[in-house]
C-alpha cells in the first residue's frame, strides 16, 4: 500500500460490510459474540454514512481486492468550547499491520481534522491495546486524564489520548 488513493468515504450500501470487519476484528481483541451485540450501542455503525456527516465528519474505508482492510472514521465534538475531531473507529485488517498503512492513515485524518481547522485530535485507546498507544505516542498523541469530554468517555479501562493541531 503506496498511497492511500483508495480510501474512500464509505456509503449506505457498505454498512453490512463494515459490521462484518468490525466482528471480525474485534474478536482479536474483544469479547464478541453476535453482531447484533455488537452494535446495539455502537449507533455510529448502525449507519456510518449518515452519522458521520451528520456530525461534521467522514467515515473511510481501504479495500484490497475488493475487501475492506482498514476503516477509519472522525467527527467533530465541543471541548472546551472549541471545536475538535473525535478520532473512531481506526481499524486495520491484522494482515497489513505494520507495514507503514496505520501512519499514513493517521497523517490523513489529521490533515483532514486541520483543514476543519480542529484544535485537538482525541480518541479513547482500551487498555488492553497498548501496542496501539505506543503508535500513537510515537506519532505525538499524548495521554490526558482530566477534562475528558462525555463523548469519549467509553469505560475505566481506557486511555485518553490528543494531539494539539491548532494554535489558536
Amino acid at each position: 500500500m503506496n498511497d492511500l488513493s483508495p480510501l474512500l468515504p464509505v456509503i449506505s450500501s457498505d454498512t453490512n460490510e463494515i459490521q462484518d470487519f468490525f466482528i471480525y476484528t474485534w474478536k482479536e481483541f474483544f469479547d464478541v459474540r453476535t453482531k447484533e451485540e455488537a452494535f446495539l450501542k455502537r449507533k455510529d455503525l448502525q449507519n456510518p454514512e449518515n452519522f458521520y456527516k451528520s456530525h461534521n465528519g467522514n467515515f473511510w474505508c481501504l479495500r484490497k481486492d475488493n475487501k475492506i482492510i482498514a476503516t477509519i472514521a472522525v467527527h467533530e465534538i465541543l471541548f472546551q468550547g472549541e471545536k475538535v475531531g473525535f478520532l473512531r473507529r481506526f481499524f486495520i485488517d491484522k494482515n497489513y499491520r505494520n507495514k507503514g498503512l496505520g501512519s499514513k492513515m493517521l497523517k490523513f485524518i489529521e490533515n483532514y481534522s486541520y483543514e476543519k481547522k480542529w484544535k485537538y485530535l482525541m480518541f479513547g485507546v482500551d487498555i488492553s491495546m497498548e501496542r496501539n498507544k505506543w503508535f500513537y505516542n510515537r506519532n505525538g498523541y499524548e495521554e490526558f486524564i482530566e477534562d475528558i469530554p462525555q463523548e469519549l468517555i467509553d469505560d475505566n479501562d481506557t486511555w485518553y489520548l490528543r494531539k494539539k493541531l491548532w494554535n489558536n
